[in-house]
């Protein structure tokens, strides 16, 4: 438990994540209310309000958190080697490691098993 609340900690502590994962929510909720509304012929005409903040904005302010996300969806890949980079990576960032150094490593390591297994 101990050790999951230091983990969590690290998380917590990384700047901009929270306002990174709040404007792409609210860029998701706009996109999924604006395709409701096309459908709906009796909503057409009543459009949603953009999102104030862009998460390009705010992934290009904070580029940890950016980091961080990007590895995350990578865990949830759904081929092992993927998943698998994605977790390293994603340790490297929380632990407060280079995070441009964890995308790269993450990106070779998946090319590598790509280029490997090219012929299976």
């Amino acid at each position: 438990m101990k050790d999951a609340d230091a983990r969590q900690k690290k998380i917590d502590a990384i700047e901009g994540l929270k306002e990174l994962e709040d404007a792409r929510n609210a860029e998701e909720s706009y996109h999924y209310e604006l395709n409701r509304r096309m459908e709906d012929e009796q909503l057409s005409g009543l459009l949603p309000g953009a999102p104030k903040v862009s998460s390009k904005d705010v992934a290009a302010k904070y580029p940890r958190a950016a980091a961080y996300l990007k590895a995350y969806r990578w865990t949830l890949a759904s081929h092992y080697a993927k998943a698998a980079a994605g977790r390293k990576a994603l340790e490297a960032i929380i632990n407060g490691d280079d995070y441009n150094k964890a995308l790269t490593d993450m990106d070779a390591e998946w090319s590598a098993h790509c280029q490997a297994h090219v012929w299976d």
